[in-house]
């Protein structure tokens, strides 16, 4: 017997149960228990060999579920076929797992979660199905791994902090409407601060500057709506300056290389990412070595070089 309960007959000729009922899993242990005041009984498809599926419609007061094993999995209560009220789960051992209320099916009140050692998993508060105020998540060992804060709409809104699994603050941001906006700032495992930009909408909009291991800037620049603008600068962690990059509507226009001496080691025009325009190249001692140009990343026309301050043009017709 898979399931045992009282039903009416419908005008269609379809049984609706009603009353309580009791569904069993092919072993004979119990499955679930509970009333109902209408829906509809498991299909032949329904009495599968590892469970007996029933479905929510109809349902209507207190239920509950057990493993096939005999062990609960939750208690909770229906209203026309919708979760109502508190709900409690519990892993197999019989330790909690997650208790919560509910209004019209939908997470209503204050949720929290457990690992399997007993310490809070998860914890916040909803709203008819969307999470308002702070929310929270702690590991097996208590540390607190992430905080966040919901508006009304169940977005994220306000302050966002990331803990890593030692503990230590890798991100933290601001949102509205569930987007970036305003600083988010990222830390390493070490805590050392590897990158500080300004969103808006989600996406990089004002400043972003990028930082080596040991705090010196790596990279800086301005975005504009999500596209890099104006001059990108690059820094070796000497602090010694490596590259600038000249972008207008995200496009890269002229590209610069330095030797760490501060002299520049070559300036080339660009297009769509690709040599395209002039070019010129440096020794170290800042004297012009070579000059030419490029056309879609294809060397075009005579090159000129130079092998010392004194030495006479050459020309190379590559």
């Amino acid at each position: 017997m898979r399931y045992l309960g009282t039903a009416t007959v419908a005008e269609n000729g379809a049984r609706q149960p009603t009353g309580r009922w009791r569904f069993w899993y092919p072993n004979g242990q119990l499955q679930l228990e509970g009333a109902f005041d209408g829906g509809s009984l498991p299909t032949t498809d329904g009495l599968k060999p590892a469970r007996t599926d029933v479905s929510e419609g109809g349902r209507d007061g207190a239920w509950s579920a057990w493993t096939v094993n005999g062990a609960p999995i939750w208690y909770g209560a229906y209203e026309n076929g919708l979760r109502e009220g508190a709900w409690t789960w519990w892993f197999e051992g019989g330790q909690e797992q997650e208790r919560g209320s509910y209004s019209a099916g939908l997470e209503n009140g204050l949720h929290m979660s457990h690992h399997r050692n007993g310490r809070v998993a998860a914890q916040g508060a909803w709203v008819l199905g969307n999470r308002v105020d702070a929310h929270r998540t702690w590991d097996e060992t208590g540390l607190l791994r992430e905080e966040m804060s919901y508006d009304g709409d169940g977005l994220r809104a306000g302050m966002h902090r990331v803990w890593s699994f030692e503990g230590i603050l890798v991100e933290e941001a601001f949102f509205h409407a569930d987007e970036w906006t305003g600083l988010r700032t990222l830390w390493d495992n070490e805590g050392r601060v590897t990158m500080i930009g300004h969103y808006v909408g989600g996406v990089l909009d004002g400043d972003q500057s990028l930082y080596h291991p040991n705090g010196k800037l790596r990279q800086q620049g301005l975005f504009d709506e999500g596209q890099r603008e104006g001059v990108h600068v690059g820094w070796d962690s000497t602090g010694a300056k490596t590259w600038e990059i000249e972008y207008v509507g995200g496009v890269p226009g002229k590209h610069t290389s330095f030797f760490s001496n501060g002299f520049k080691h070559a300036e080339t025009e660009l297009d769509a990412g690709m040599p395209n325009g002039s070019q010129r190249m440096w020794s170290d001692t800042g004297q012009l070595m070579a000059e030419g140009r490029f056309d879609a990343g294809e060397r075009t026309d005579a090159w000129r070089y130079w092998r010392s301050a004194e030495s006479e043009d050459g020309e190379d017709d590559d």
